[in-house]
């Protein structure tokens, strides 16, 4: 019986392509704890980022809502102001000696 060296060297080369996947393997898996706390720590962090923007939104939309009844305020009393000055020369019109300079000339 004669040993072929491919019958000898086939079972070596088998058993050393498992014994790296092993290691391999077994690498992986105790990386994995420490992918699991990497990812746990990005979700704390993504959800402060969004509980920050979520407040920060309402400040800006509480803000706008201030500005925008100030500048309601302001309008109503602009169209007071024009009401009354509308007024004003409606009466000046009303003025006896008033010479008023017409449009057609």
């Amino acid at each position: 019986m004669t040993l072929n060296l491919a019958s000898v060297y086939s079972p070596l080369a088998l058993s050393l392509c498992i014994g790296v996947y092993c290691a391999y393997a077994m690498r992986r898996i105790k990386a994995a704890p420490k992918l699991e706390e990497g990812l746990q720590a990005t979700i704390k962090l993504v959800s402060a980022q969004v509980t920050e923007l979520q407040s920060s939104y309402e400040r800006i939309e509480q803000e706008l809502g201030r500005k925008e009844r100030n500048l309601s305020q302001a309008n109503e009393r602009a169209q007071r102001s024009v009401d009354q000055l509308k007024l004003l020369i409606t009466s000046l019109h009303n003025l006896p000696g008033y010479q008023g300079t017409s449009e057609a000339e």
